[in-house]
């Protein structure tokens, strides 16, 4: 295999139903589902899961730089509420498509972007990052290289997700301590709480049933009627 190579899996339902099963006695009401590398710009996964899940659950998903004005506000009417890009494994729009696609996207729907990216590239994006409308990482940005960077962009205004705990590389209680001392990680944003999960290949990680707590929506966009 190809370093860097995306994967494509055949289509499989999301297992929407077995979630909430584990996830209605722990009190979980609602949560984000992220649109994986594997899935690329289908969007068949995402319209399915949210559906299923119903009110309380938004999607993060992934698009091309050509992707119609019409198809954003239809994925925003299911629920739909921030593009991805996914530097580290690819399946979305490239990088020299984030200024534009990310202004588009936020002037139509509100929209946020994440990005999936290890936070050792940040530095040689940090102009760019500043001039987007929103934007958080994900999972800590993965790695301690590039972590000063990350702080420097929560400082700033950036939002961090707390997930993907077994992946990263350094303390995770000293990284919120850190960031929690910038003022930035804010409970009402869009930051989320885990650290289980599933590995590349679909793999039960140990703790999956005690992480499942998650905190995704907006207040301030909320999910539609």
């Amino acid at each position: 295999m190809t370093m860097g190579a995306t994967l494509l899996f055949p289509a499989v339902t999301p297992a929407a139903l077995d979630y909430l099963r584990a996830a209605r006695p722990l009190g979980i009401a609602g949560g984000a589902v992220v649109s994986g590398s594997f899935q690329a710009f289908d969007q068949s996964y995402l319209a399915d899961a949210l559906a299923r899940l119903g009110e309380g659950f938004v999607g993060v998903t992934q698009l091309p730089a050509t992707v119609s004005d019409e198809e954003v506000l239809r994925l925003h009417g299911a629920g739909v509420r921030a593009l991805r890009f996914n530097v580290k494994r690819g399946g979305s729009a490239g990088l020299e498509d984030v200024p534009s696609l990310a202004r588009r996207v936020h002037e139509l729907a509100g929209w946020h972007v994440e990005f999936y990216i290890d936070s050792a590239e940040l530095d040689a994006l940090h102009p760019m990052l500043r001039t987007l409308p929103r934007f958080s990482i994900d999972h800590l940005g993965l790695s301690r290289r590039g972590f000063a960077t990350l702080l420097k962009l929560a400082e700033q205004g950036a939002r961090v997700k707390a997930t993907g705990f077994g992946r990263l590389d350094f303390d995770v209680a000293q990284a919120l301590r850190d960031l929690a001392a910038r003022q930035r990680l804010r409970a009402g944003g869009y930051v989320r709480a885990g650290g289980g999960g599933r590995g590349r290949a679909g793999r039960r990680r140990p703790g999956h049933g005690r992480r499942l707590v998650e905190r995704a929506a907006r207040p301030d966009h909320p999910r539609p009627t």
